[in-house]
């Protein structure tokens, strides 16, 4: 595996964009968003230094889009831990008390088809940050890991796309 640079990183990312956008609106009371327009894709200073992705009215919302199968293969939530740059990684970003919140998709096809949003302050305030294992890959790069289940037994997860469809469809005649 070889190391990717900022600009693939982001171009992936922002192809999903449009659906990210769609879903953050669906919950939008989390974000303090009272209308339309009040969330804004993050500038790349933003990005690269506040670990920002989206910029809400409640805090800066980090984002990550990964395909299914790695919710399948692994089930946690993964933030690069070190680069052999010496780049500051989302990890250090997020400790140090950048952004607010944190939208974490697995998309199939051309979908997000399973999302999870954190909420970093809660996460911030366990020791699972810190106690996450270190797992490395043959291009020099670390991550931490934490479990989607200690995520949820801590109270890290405030919404999920099962819980928003389940409610839709006990609301649904």
């Amino acid at each position: 595996m070889t190391s990717r640079d900022y600009k693939t990183d982001r171009d992936t990312a922002d192809k999903w964009d449009p659906v990210v956008l769609r879903i953050l609106y669906a919950n939008a009371e989390i974000f303090g968003v009272c209308r339309p327009g009040q969330i804004r894709k993050a500038t790349e200073d933003e990005d690269m230094h506040m670990a920002a992705d989206w910029v809400a009215p409640g805090g800066a919302i980090a984002s990550r889009i990964r395909h299914l199968d790695y919710y399948a293969r692994f089930g946690d939530f993964t933030i690069r831990y070190s680069r052999p740059t010496g780049t500051k990684t989302e990890y250090e970003k997020i400790v140090s008390g950048c952004a607010r919140w944190y939208f974490l998709g697995f998309y199939k096809e051309d979908d997000i088809v399973y999302w999870f949003i954190i909420d970093l302050d809660k996460l911030r305030r366990t020791q699972l940050l810190e106690d996450a294992p270190i797992q490395g890959q043959g291009d020099n790069i670390q991550f931490k890991y934490i479990s989607i289940s200690d995520l949820y037994k801590a109270g890290c997860i405030v919404r999920d796309y099962q819980i928003w469809e389940r409610l839709r469809r006990e609301h649904t005649p």
